[in-house]
């Protein structure tokens, strides 16, 4: 009997069970709907406060620049001339417009070798367009010659499919014509916090010149490394005395020695050391970290005692035989640059919004548009709002900084 009764009461709570479960599936549906709705409320909520967020800072970025997505961290702190855009969830990758640069390639020469009066092959870098004769009299091959393009080095084959593909993965977009060098340069800016500015195009055109072939996307960090490490002797110590008189005194705009109204002196610095092997031997083995340390202090990194040595005879050099300056009143800001506030400040300055309406190089002023009306600014001040509250370098203020070509020396910090 009480089996019976335990059967029955089993057959109820089975009976319950399968009710309840039932009218879960009648009404599976609404709850669907319901989620679904609430997860379109939640989508909706977030692009819109990550649209507000955009458009604030997207209203605070320079001329001739293609805009692009991306998300990584920020580079490092540098001084202000020509840095990249900071690298941030919802902000713009800037790059450079290459449509003007030269184009430099690696290409086969063949033609007779006077020694052996045999056929023979010889690698040249040279502008795209030069025709066999021109290229030639950077070998000793005599005629007849045939000119190919080099397929093999990595600036001039196409960006593989890998990269491609990652790129797209991150949001990076592919330029026309990318090579593997290119994409790699791109992908590492966004992937590595040590990447500054774009090489300027005097100094993407003077490594070109001395046989280097560069990408349009290099730092000048790289352009400086690669001068240094494959150009002839006089050439890599007349180099590093311009690079080391830019870093001394503020120039971020690193163009050629002979763009500098000193090229005398570094000249007579090549002449002069032009048998110190050991001076050369040290200059070539600068890393591309020491090259960003000197460019971002104006001093070296002593823990290298070859290093402190090298650098502290070209000082000296130059201060025998360089005319006195009048530092800059620019210098007064150079304790704030590394502040993150102001980092963001610098990259918003290259935005084409920010193009001055004029600039008076004599008085080092320019004025500018803004949202309120015009703004008159100099070195040491601006008439915008931001300024006005926070009385530190605007992105007005450094926008002329950079079209004054200055640049103050960074703090210890």
């Amino acid at each position: 009997m009480v089996i019976f009764e335990l059967i029955f009461d089993l057959f109820d709570l089975l009976i319950s069970f399968l009710k309840l479960l039932i009218f879960l599936i009648k009404m599976l549906p609404a709850i669907l709907v319901i989620i679904v709705i609430g997860f379109i409320i939640l989508a909706i909520y977030r692009k819109t406060q990550r649209r507000a967020t955009s458009d604030y800072q997207d209203s605070q970025l320079p001329e001739n620049h293609i805009l692009a997505k991306a998300k990584t961290p920020l580079p490092p702190s540098r001084p202000s001339s020509s840095p990249p855009p900071p690298i941030q969830e919802d902000n713009s990758l800037i790059y450079p417009d290459v449509s003007g640069l030269p184009r430099f390639h690696v290409y086969k020469l063949k033609g007779k070798n006077p020694k052996t009066n045999r056929q023979k092959t010889e690698t040249v870098v040279a502008k795209e367009g030069t025709s066999p004769e021109i290229v030639a009299q950077k070998t000793e091959l005599l005629p007849p010659y045939s000119l190919t393009l080099d397929p093999n080095p990595r600036t001039e084959r196409p960006a593989s499919e890998a990269q491609i593909n990652f790129a797209k993965d991150i949001n990076i977009p592919i330029p026309e014509h990318c090579s593997v060098e290119d994409m790699s340069l791109l992908i590492g800016r966004q992937t590595e916090e040590n990447m500054t500015d774009y090489i300027t195009p005097e100094l993407f055109q003077f490594a070109g010149e001395q046989g280097i072939c560069l990408s349009p996307y290099s730092s000048p960090e790289i352009g400086i490394s690669s001068i240094l490490n494959s150009s002839c002797e006089q050439i890599c110590l007349e180099f590093f005395a311009y690079f080391i008189y830019c870093s001394l005194h503020g120039i971020w705009h690193i163009t050629s020695p002979e763009c500098s109204p000193h090229h005398a002196i570094f000249k007579d610095f090549g002449q002069d050391f032009f048998s110190n092997s050991e001076l050369l031997e040290t200059i070539r083995s600068l890393s591309y970290n020491n090259i960003l340390y000197i460019r971002a202090h104006g001093k070296i990194d002593k823990r290298s005692s070859k290093n402190a040595q090298a650098f502290s005879l070209t000082c000296d050099f130059l201060n025998s035989h360089l005319p006195a300056e009048t530092p800059s009143i620019w210098e007064k800001w150079r304790d704030c640059h590394h502040l993150p506030q102001q980092i963001q400040r610098q990259w918003r300055s290259y935005d084409k919004r920010i193009t001055p309406l004029f600039i008076d190089h004599s008085s080092k002023s320019g004025q500018f548009q803004g949202v309120s009306g015009r703004y008159m600014t100099t070195l040491s001040t601006c008439s915008c709002p931001d300024f006005s509250r926070k009385q530190k370098p605007c992105k007005h203020m450094y926008r002329l900084a950079y079209e004054l070509r200055e640049k103050p020396k960074s703090s210890d910090n």
